[in-house]
């Protein structure tokens, strides 16, 4: 894959797909009232990266509900990625962020999600989490946020993340060609100068 690409999920399907390999699940997480639908847009810039701006918005029926929402994406070099995720609230309007992860992973040949590796975000406040990571590797990525609302009225957060190709490193064999470019350049003007 060359490029950039984003596949926003079906959170249903991931979370399937997580809870059927993990097997790692409490059986309180199977039947709590998971709610809500993120949204995500992502705007390329003029130099290989992108930005995508996530969130979700609950209503008052989802008090008392969790969020497990998934936010995906794929890049096909190394990269840079850092971004933030943050809830305000009112008195009526109450979210809490639990986790923000940054997870790469492939599919197995049964289409089960195998994760390769993790990173949690680090929270700063209340409510606000941060993340950067640097010198990633090509592949598929999501990030994952969860929670729960809290609010009478429900609540919202939101959130960006970054994400910034590295520069390649030039191989021996570029450096060759180069200079065995250079040389046969050399050659031709001193040949037409002695002719």
């Amino acid at each position: 894959m060359t490029g950039t690409s984003m596949k926003v999920f079906n959170k249903a399907v991931i979370f399937s797909a997580l809870l059927a390999c993990s097997g790692l699940m409490a059986p309180s997480a199977i039947g709590a009232n998971v709610i809500g639908s993120p949204f995500s847009q992502q705007i390329s810039d003029a130099f290989g990266g992108f930005t995508i701006s996530f969130g979700n918005n609950f209503i008052n029926t989802d008090q008392h509900g969790t969020f497990d929402d998934f936010i995906g994406f794929g890049v096909g070099s190394s990269f840079e990625a850092g971004g933030s995720v943050s809830s305000d609230f009112t008195s009526t309007q109450s979210l809490t962020l639990a986790t923000v992860k940054l997870v790469n992973y492939t599919l197995d040949i049964n289409n089960n999600v195998v994760i390769l590796s993790s990173l949690n975000a680090s929270q700063l406040l209340p409510n606000y989490f941060r993340f950067h990571a640097n010198n990633l590797s090509q592949g598929q990525y999501y990030l994952e946020i969860t929670g729960s609302v809290d609010g009478s009225s429900g609540g919202a957060y939101g959130g960006s993340l970054n994400v910034t190709p590295l520069e390649a490193v030039p191989e021996p064999a570029t450096y060759g060609m180069l200079l065995g470019g250079l040389g046969l350049l050399g050659y031709a003007v001193r040949r037409k100068k002695t002719s």
